[in-house]
């Protein structure tokens, strides 16, 4: 409820930032919510639910004192800022750069992979060590792609939690999820080819020209380009999402309470993909999964949509 969420985060602009705040802010406009769409069902209009909901709210001092935050603390510690267009449009500048950065950390992963068939190609010699060396240093520089830009954005994520995001910013942030979803499918959409070839371009290279290095090289640079591409989509529609969330909590269907990450989700997927393929021998149909994971993922994001969006 729109009017209930305003209320107290202008009430709650008066108390100081932290997380304990926050998780008091969040926790009151949850149980809020959940009372008012209780009086509902119990019969009661619209007008009177939010009367008897508003009515129930303690005074700033009260909760104050329930925080147990001195008159003095509250006057010397900031207070929660208003997150705002500009921010907003900063904030998905980093994490397109956060997005990259990620995913090409995990490119450069699959690539110290690739390059592993040549250790013994060179017989021990100076191509081995070569070899050897190149793995371990795209290795370490994926590590430090993935570690960094994963803890600078955590960060960001932070000092969101600590902010009041504007109504605005959720309605742009709803609108420009809406705009790059055709953009995140066709990504997806690359990333299934991507993986789907990766394995008859090994049976290819290998039982047909004889290739096994090359066919190992190609397989790791597929599997590295449809990473790179699932997660970068996926990322980018995340924060999109981030930013356009009301956390409005209705009564909901139970299935309309299951959690769905969709980076996660297509990471579960893809080794669903491999486990079949690897213990039934099935590469020839096992892309299927792919499709499968699509439809079912078309019916979470929607089901998801009922619970989190106006």
């Amino acid at each position: 409820m729109k009017i209930i969420r305003d209320y107290i985060e202008v009430l709650f602009l008066q108390v100081p930032i932290s997380e304990q705040t926050n998780q008091v802010k969040e926790d009151l406009i949850g149980n809020s919510e959940d009372y008012y769409f209780a009086l509902i069902e119990e019969g009661k209009s619209e007008k009177e639910a939010l009367g008897i909901v508003i009515s129930e709210f303690g005074t700033l001092d009260e909760i104050l004192a329930v925080l147990g935050i001195s008159e003095e603390e509250r006057k010397t510690s900031p207070v929660a800022e208003d997150f705002l267009m500009d921010d907003a449009l900063e904030y998905w500048q980093e994490s397109r750069k956060f997005a990259f950065n990620l995913s090409f950390g995990f490119l450069i992963g699959f690539a110290s992979l690739a390059i592993v068939p040549f250790w013994g190609s060179g017989n021990g010699g100076v191509l081995t060590t070569l070899s050897a060396l190149l793995t371990c240093l795209l290795a370490l520089i994926s590590l430090l792609f993935i570690f960094i830009s994963y803890k600078e954005q955590r960060q960001r994520i932070k000092e969101i939690k600590k902010r009041t995001i504007s109504e605005k910013v959720r309605v742009l942030a709803f609108e420009k999820m809406e705009d790059y979803h055709r953009s995140y499918q066709f990504s997806l959409c690359l990333s299934f080819i991507s993986y789907g070839m990766s394995i008859p371009v090994l049976f290819i290279l290998i039982e047909l020209f004889y290739l096994p290095i090359a066919g190992v090289v190609f397989f790791f640079a597929l599997c590295g380009l449809g990473t790179f591409l699932l997660l970068y989509a996926s990322i980018i529609q995340r924060e999109y999402k981030r930013l356009s969330k009301n956390k409005q909590r209705r009564k909901i269907k139970w299935w309309h309470r299951l959690k769905y990450d969709e980076e996660i989700y297509w990471v579960i997927v893809t080794i669903f993909y491999f486990l079949i393929s690897f213990m039934f021998r099935a590469w020839l149909y096992s892309w299927l999964v792919f499709l499968v994971g699509y439809v079912i993922a078309e019916i979470l994001m929607k089901n998801k949509a009922t619970s989190t969006y106006n």
